[in-house]
């Protein structure tokens, strides 16, 4: 399907992008998330794409927060996650499957401007 042959490129762009590669660590997730929209707008643009992508944040646990991407393509929703949070790895995929850290989130502030 072009659409995972898309993804999937996308991905490995986010995963070895110089913009990246000095905050896809923990602790990152904010900057990461930012950098990250900016480089899959381009992206979108570049290759004439009708993607929609939202930056999220989902409480961790008491004053711990993560923020990380949310794609929409062809009315399939997919996370991006570039840098893990606690002890969570970073995830690149659908949300339906998602690990349960990452559901029940919510726009993230930085997403508005």
């Amino acid at each position: 399907m072009e659409t995972d042959a898309s993804f999937y490129q996308l991905c490995s762009l986010l995963k070895t992008h110089r913009k990246l590669a000095d905050v896809q660590q923990k602790g990152c997730c904010r900057i990461w998330s930012g950098r990250a929209r900016d480089i899959i707008q381009q992206f979108t643009a570049e290759h004439n794409y009708d993607w929609q992508v939202e930056v999220r944040e989902v409480q961790i646990k008491s004053c711990l927060f993560h923020t990380f991407l949310r794609l929409i393509l062809n009315d399939e929703s997919y996370v991006l996650d570039g840098t893990g949070v606690s002890s969570y790895a970073e995830y690149y995929g659908p949300e339906s499957e998602a690990p349960a850290h990452l559901l029940d989130s919510n726009r993230d502030w930085i997403d508005y401007y």
